[in-house]
């Protein structure tokens, strides 16, 4: 999503048909990886070679970690850190399905993703793209903080980032985050996947199965929201009264 003055130099991981590139974000600057510096033993692969400007050497490293369709980062740096972006380029798949309203095909001018939103942006952080089977990603962690996603057209595939941004009020010189990817002919199984990740973070239950609540909550059928603020621009109830 940056526009720079200069050429990003960034190390990258080949792994199941897609490059994977990293980028650690603090609020004063933009850092890479050193081209050429990731020390890969089985499935991890590490650098303290991390950069900015091109060539400027910090105080820093980068973990990544894949565990089948698990993608596992951790990130330290010399001062806080804001975010932490992951790059997936290469993506055959190209038609944007999991919007709240409608499908959409990814274009070169990109498309920025935002979660939590709750109005045009999913409503989880879970990306879908297809044509004609399923490419998607979502967050492992099934926790309520800043994501955003950036489509993009690139060369005929489709360039998916990532970027994960820790609480903001904490000292973050360390932060961790993982992602699950992969490709699938039936969605809906992903889709299980993540629903019962949710409910197994924050202990949900089934209506019929609570106990906290009395019989007649349990044959409420249909629930109204007035909204009562605005119509046809005029403003009849300003909830004073």
């Amino acid at each position: 999503m940056q526009e720079l003055s200069f050429r990003l130099q960034n190390d990258h991981i080949i792994k199941d048909g897609y490059e994977f590139y990293f980028e650690i974000f603090s609020f004063n600057n933009q850092y890479t990886v050193l081209p050429h510096s990731f020390i890969k033993k089985d499935n991890t692969y590490y650098s303290d070679k991390i950069i900015w400007g091109g060539n400027q050497d910090v105080k820093g490293d980068l973990t990544v970690s894949f565990n089948n369709n698990k993608i596992e980062i951790k990130a330290t740096l010399f001062e806080k850190i804001r975010s932490l972006k992951t790059v997936i380029k290469g993506i055959k798949q190209n038609i944007f399905s999991s919007s709240i309203d409608k499908e959409y095909e990814v274009n070169e001018y990109g498309k920025l993703i935002t979660y939590p939103e709750g109005w045009r942006s999913p409503l989880t952080p879970l990306i879908v793209l297809r044509q004609p089977d399923y490419f998607y990603l979502y967050s492992a962690k099934a926790e309520v903080l800043d994501k955003r996603f950036f489509l993009k057209k690139e060369n005929d595939t489709t360039t998916l980032e990532a970027i994960y941004a820790p609480e903001a009020d904490k000292e973050n010189k360390q932060i961790e985050t993982a992602w699950i990817y992969g490709t699938s002919q039936d969605i809906s199984k992903v889709i299980n996947v993540v629903q019962k990740l949710i409910v197994n973070k924050y202990h949900l239950k089934k209506l019929e199965e609570r106990k906290d609540l009395p019989i007649w909550f349990k044959d409420i059928s249909l629930v109204l929201t007035c909204h009562m603020q605005h119509w046809t621009g005029n403003i009849f109830h300003t909830y004073a009264t």
